[in-house]
């Protein structure tokens, strides 16, 4: 099975252009762009649920190029194992994560971290973390308070973030009155 996965590239120029990495194994990655680089140029495409990925480009053709990977044996098995994993997976905007996640009633939220923050809205909760509709976002790492659990950052999405608790809450408190 194939994988889809979102990310960009940088060109020779040094723009950062959108692209899709599309594949089943490391040798047949093509990366799907509206700009394909000319044919042996060196590409670094930044694919969050993949890595970093290296190599030249080839094999141009009307919606992209082929890429072909320049790493060391251990890194392209790391990469080669985490491609696996997305193509054995449930595909792509699917559910995988295992704990249970509810809506709170009460879903505002104060959220604080160094340097920022402010009321957000909470989307969902689980025992592990949750997300926060908020602006402006906290940076992918930051550690913040939201309510009075500690948290920190783990994803951005589109105006909110997605937090993973530092100690989880117990299963019996995740209901719709939890309050954080």
């Amino acid at each position: 099975m194939s994988v889809e996965l979102p990310g960009r590239w940088l060109d020779p120029a040094g723009v950062e252009r959108d692209c899709t990495v599309v594949g089943d194994t490391l040798d047949a990655l093509q990366v799907r762009t509206a700009a394909a680089p000319l044919e042996g140029a060196r590409v670094v495409c930044r694919v969050p649920d993949l890595g970093t990925l290296r190599g030249l480009a080839s094999g141009p053709s009307a919606d992209g190029f082929r890429l072909e990977l320049q790493a060391g044996e251990e890194a392209l098995r790391r990469l080669s194992a985490r491609l696996r994993w997305h193509a054995a997976g449930p595909g792509p905007g699917a559910e995988r994560r295992d704990a249970i996640r509810i809506v709170p009633h009460r879903p505002e939220v104060r959220v604080a971290w160094d340097g920022g923050g402010g009321l957000g809205r909470l989307r969902d909760v689980s025992t592990h973390g949750a997300a926060v509709e908020l602006d402006p976002l906290p940076p992918v790492g930051a550690a913040v308070t939201v309510g009075c659990r500690r948290a920190h950052v783990v994803r951005r999405m589109d105006a909110a973030v997605g937090l993973r608790f530092i100690l989880p809450l117990r299963p019996a408190d995740v209901t719709e009155d939890v309050v954080l």
